[in-house]
């Protein structure tokens, strides 16, 4: 199986997929951000079609290690993306 990096930002999402062996990754989309149930969607999505058993989602903290605004929106977005693999078998 496949897995699937996220860069999670405030108005992209970047996508990038593992090839089969693992060797390797490539950016495959970036995802323009709408809203949180709809871009969790459309990984749900990216998911499915590539067939990835593991999601990795950058975490941006700040250069002392803290968390940053950004990195509060990216747990947000896991929160919201783990409760939706889980309602739907994924997870």
């Amino acid at each position: 199986m496949r897995k699937i990096a996220l860069d999670v930002g405030d108005k992209t999402i970047g996508v990038a997929v593992s090839d089969a062996l693992l060797l390797t990754a490539q950016g495959v989309t970036t995802i323009e951000r709408v809203g949180i149930r709809k871009d969790c969607g459309k990984v749900m999505e990216l998911i499915r079609q590539y067939e990835c058993d593991t999601v990795v989602i950058g975490l941006p903290l700040r250069l002392d290690g803290s968390n940053s605004p950004q990195t509060e929106k990216v747990y947000e977005f896991k929160t919201m993306l783990e409760n939706k693999m889980k309602s739907s078998g994924m997870a």
